[in-house]
């Protein structure tokens, strides 16, 4: 049986920067992996880099890649094979890392060794999307605005050093404070 290594690969998917934004039911999540046609090569270049060699120095050189050599030498980018064993995990999935043993593959996919680590280039980062504005910020600013302008009427020599914020108006008048929900 093979050694669990979920914690050992979700400290090496941890390390990596996680800026690549993807919308979940709960709003934006940042994620380690670039989405879309860069997502497997640059999580098989992980897997190859960093993964493997990572694990391999806990495990005497038993893991490798698995080659489908009867689908033109495909290496799926997620995919660790045991050399002694064959056995298989799948350990990283779109977002992040994943501990999954799965059945014996076919014979015509092999073990494959992977030469030493070298470093991978992080591409450009997707620029993040706009927040939204945070609703409790926002009433607090407002209180803000509505404090400046009564010091403003109320103590009009010390209004002029006082911070007021650009571009909301003064005003007279009767101002109604309600209890912030």
């Amino acid at each position: 049986m093979i050694p669990s290594r979920f914690l050992s690969v979700s400290e090496l998917v941890a390390q990596l920067p996680h800026i690549y934004p993807i919308m979940t039911p709960n709003g934006t999540q940042m994620v380690p992996f670039p989405q879309g046609e860069l997502n497997d090569s640059f999580r098989l270049d992980f897997l190859k880099n960093v993964v493997i060699p990572a694990l391999n120095h806990l495990d005497n050189g038993e893991w490798g890649l698995m080659t489908k050599t009867d689908q033109g030498n495909k290496i799926p980018c997620d995919i660790l094979m045991w050399h002694s064993t064959r056995e298989i995990v799948d350990v990283l999935t779109g977002t992040g890392a994943t501990w999954i043993p799965l059945a014996l593959p076919p014979p015509e996919w092999i073990w494959t060794a992977v030469s030493d680590p070298i470093p991978i280039p992080i591409p450009n980062p997707i620029p993040n999307p706009i927040p939204e504005p945070d609703p409790i910020m926002t009433k607090l600013l407002v209180i803000e605005s509505i404090l400046n302008m009564l010091i403003a009427r109320e103590f009009p020599n010390y209004a002029t050093s006082f911070p007021q914020i650009d571009g909301f108006p003064i005003s007279t008048g009767t101002i109604v404070l309600k209890p912030v929900k």
